[in-house]
């Protein structure tokens, strides 16, 4: 690997590949979050996976604006498949839209997708910057996992 990125050296490359495994991380923690919390585990995973369509596609890096297009990228490739819900389309991607209101409580999936991420954040690096909003969620879900 040269210069921090793949072979060739190209970071952009490196930086999609994290995404993708960070949304991974996303997606698996989500669906164990949401057999606890006696939610849809199917529905949960996919949201996980896409959660970062936004910046994938877009290379956005603020928060809103990498959300509200990922939402809308989430919506295009699920309507896309045709094996979608009306309710389903609309439960990924108000989570999706809602992923950076760590202070807001919202719907109990839009919640989970939130949980997933801050869960993720900790597992991958116990050490991560989270702010007072996100140490609260993180306390929480490890107790609820009978974690302190």
């Amino acid at each position: 690997m040269g210069a921090g990125g793949d072979a060739d050296g190209n970071k952009d490359t490196l930086n999609k590949r994290n995404e993708f495994i960070h949304s991974n991380g996303i997606a698996t923690c989500a669906r164990l979050l949401a057999l606890k919390r006696g939610l849809d585990p199917e529905l949960a995973a996919i949201a996980g996976h896409i959660l970062n369509i936004g910046w994938i596609v877009h290379q956005v890096r603020d928060a809103v604006t990498q959300s509200t297009l990922g939402a809308l990228e989430a919506e295009r490739i699920l309507r896309k498949t045709g094996r979608f819900s009306e309710s389903e389309i609309s439960t990924i991607c108000g989570s999706i839209r809602s992923q950076n209101s760590f202070g807001l409580i919202g719907t109990p999936f839009e919640e989970l997708l939130k949980d997933a991420v801050i869960i993720e954040m900790y597992l991958h690096d116990p050490d991560c910057r989270l702010d007072n909003n996100q140490m609260n969620r993180l306390g929480m879900i490890l107790a609820q996992f009978g974690i302190a």
